[in-house]
């Protein structure tokens, strides 16, 4: 375990090319992929972890979140069994990784400020996996070991997280993602990474003998995950409300909307109770048009307590994000969890008709 895995970090070409300083990368994200060609019948347990924070895609279906929080004397890995993702062919792992620079989180209103439970000792977007690929026979056919596997990597400069007055004391998860410059498409088997660049291999995971022996301490001294993983499974919502301002659109029973150019629609869900998860929206056409996903967890009025449920007369508070569309088809979900009962979605269509 760990043995021959190296930390990657991001090469400074790709600083040059977005003409990013090492000190503005809090909020940004840096996406490493790993493409093997397995015959069928693979089985495979990693080992995986990050700085500061990632999310795991096998062949563009989410895996799972990490590392669990840890202070300045752990940093926690998780292990997960990949089985089930695995296909014959051609096999992608896509990681994201987020970097919260421990300098950034001591302003709780700046817009910049790191997300504070999971902040780690710096050294940039990093990344460390760990796990050998095996057939039917329980013969080694490929790894997605860090230092050994052909992992490339790219840093998307086209956006950062950005924090409000509703997250201020959570740290900046807002999302602003323009996608006619960046794409969601990196997670899939069939995107061309040519371009990536070849990450920088930092040092090993594991402490070698020599720092050991002279006393030296890890930046990231690596632990087994010491509490359960998370669950994750497909949920939705119960009900799609009306008020006088906002009509239904039938979404929930047919599943698709066409919104015309130029013109907006709104829906609100209700997903019947407060909910952590990551929602997914997938979208068709609309180029240059714009979505606004607000979460929130009840209604409110400024003059008199109503109920939570009350959409008539109360008003909405909460977290919104923000996608402009490439007109290609994308399915979006923010790399954060949101918390949330209720669900406004605003699309705003431009020139092009957008399909939901």
């Amino acid at each position: 375990m760990w043995k021959e895995a190296m930390w990657l970090g991001i090469p400074k070409c790709e600083l040059d090319k977005w003409n990013i300083l090492e000190g503005d990368l809090t909020g940004r994200f840096a996406y490493y992929r790993c493409e093997t060609k397995l015959p069928d019948g693979c089985e495979s347990e990693i080992h995986i972890t990050a700085n500061s924070r990632y999310r795991l895609w096998v062949n563009g279906q989410a895996v799972l979140s990490g590392p669990c929080k840890g202070d300045k004397h752990r940093h926690f890995y998780e292990t997960v069994n990949l089985t089930g993702y695995l296909t014959a062919g051609k096999n992608i792992l896509a990681v994201q990784v987020l970097y919260c620079n421990p300098d950034s989180a001591v302003g709780q209103y700046d817009e910049r400020a790191s997300i504070f439970g999971v902040v780690t000792p710096g050294g940039g977007h990093r990344l460390a996996v760990s796990g050998n690929i095996l057939n039917r026979k329980k013969e080694i056919v490929g790894t997605v070991t860090t230092g050994k596997a052909e992992w490339k990597v790219c840093l998307d400069g086209t956006f950062y997280l950005k924090s409000n007055e509703i997250t201020m004391n959570l740290g900046a998860v807002c999302e602003e993602i323009d996608f006619r410059k960046t794409t969601e498409d990196w997670k899939l088997p069939g995107y061309d990474a040519g371009e990536w660049k070849e990450p920088e291999t930092k040092e090993t995971v594991n402490i070698d003998s020599f720092s050991e022996s002279v006393g030296l301490v890890q930046r990231f001294p690596v632990k087994k995950r010491s509490i359960p993983l998370m669950i994750e499974e497909a949920d939705g919502f119960i009900e799609e409300m009306e008020t006088s301002q906002i009509h239904k659109t039938g979404i929930l029973e047919n599943e698709t909307l066409i919104v015309p150019a130029g013109e907006v629609k709104e829906i609100l869900l209700d997903a019947g109770c407060i909910k952590n998860g990551y929602p997914m929206y997938c979208f068709r056409g609309g180029k240059g048009s714009k979505v606004l996903f607000t979460y929130f967890e009840k209604f409110v009025s400024d003059t008199k307590i109503i109920k939570r449920t009350d959409a008539e007369n109360g008003k909405i508070v909460g977290l919104t994000d923000v996608i402009e569309l490439s007109g290609k088809n994308i399915c979006y979900e923010p790399f954060w969890y949101r918390t949330f009962r209720f669900l406004r979605i605003r699309i705003e269509a431009a020139a092009e008709e957008v399909e939901k």
